[in-house]
Parts: C-alpha cells; sequence; structure tokens
C-alpha cells in the first residue's frame, strides 16, 4: 500500500510537462520583413505556421477613408486572445488557402462583418 502512494504523486509530477504543452498555442505578430509564419498580414489574410491564408468570403476595407487597419487590428486581437479552429475550403486564384475561422465559439469573418470592419462575398473592398 505504501509504494502505490509513493507512486501516484510520481507519476503526477511526470504528467506536469504535458499539461503545460497542451495549454500553450501559437501567437500571431503582424507580418514585417521576413517574417512569414504564424502572422497577420492585413485584415482577412494571415499566415498559419507556413500556410497563407485568407478569410473565406470576406473582404476588408482598402480604402484609407475606412480605416483598413481597423480590421487588421481586430483580426489580431481575434487570433491571439482565444483558441482558433481552422477550416480549410480549398485555394483561391492567389494560392492562398480559404479559411473559416473560429474564435471562442464565433465565426472570425462574420464577427467583422457584424463590427462593420469588412463585407461579405467576394468584392474590391471598396464599399465603404
Amino acid at each position: 500500500m505504501r509504494k502505490l502512494f509513493l507512486a501516484v504523486p510520481a507519476l503526477m509530477l511526470l504528467s506536469l510537462p504535458a499539461f503545460g504543452a497542451m495549454e500553450s498555442r501559437p501567437v500571431y505578430p503582424l507580418c514585417g520583413g521576413d517574417k512569414l509564419s504564424s502572422c497577420i498580414e492585413d485584415g482577412n489574410t494571415f499566415w498559419y505556421g507556413w500556410e497563407h491564408m485568407r478569410l473565406e468570403n470576406v473582404v476588408p476595407p482598402t480604402q484609407q477613408a475606412c480605416a483598413p487597419g481597423a480590421a487588421t487590428d481586430r483580426l489580431f486581437e481575434l487570433l491571439n486572445h482565444r483558441e482558433i479552429f481552422v477550416f480549410r475550403y480549398g485555394t483561391d486564384s492567389e494560392g492562398h488557402t480559404l479559411a473559416r475561422v473560429i474564435s471562442d465559439g464565433q465565426d472570425v469573418g462574420q464577427v467583422l462583418i457584424k463590427e462593420n470592419l469588412a463585407q461579405a462575398g467576394s468584392g474590391d473592398g471598396k464599399w465603404c
């Protein structure tokens, strides 16, 4: 019986690194310079590891009057402050993987649309 009491704490200590590893997740800074891995390029385009992704059916504003940086800032917040799930839907004409991203149970593209930081569809981004 005494051996069992000694074995249980030892097993718990061995399992601690595994729990710590499960809690860590990538951080997505803004892309810059040669940084093209796990970073945010603009309001609907980012790098997921080494994979270049674009939010499916979401177009961020491109005109300066619309504050296109606001969409980028919001995407930064959504990807960095919550657990994310990425669902792939093929590629676009530029080779980006089209993706739907779920963050904190919400579709990231739909959040950007609701907050008037993007529009639905595949337009030119000159909608505001």
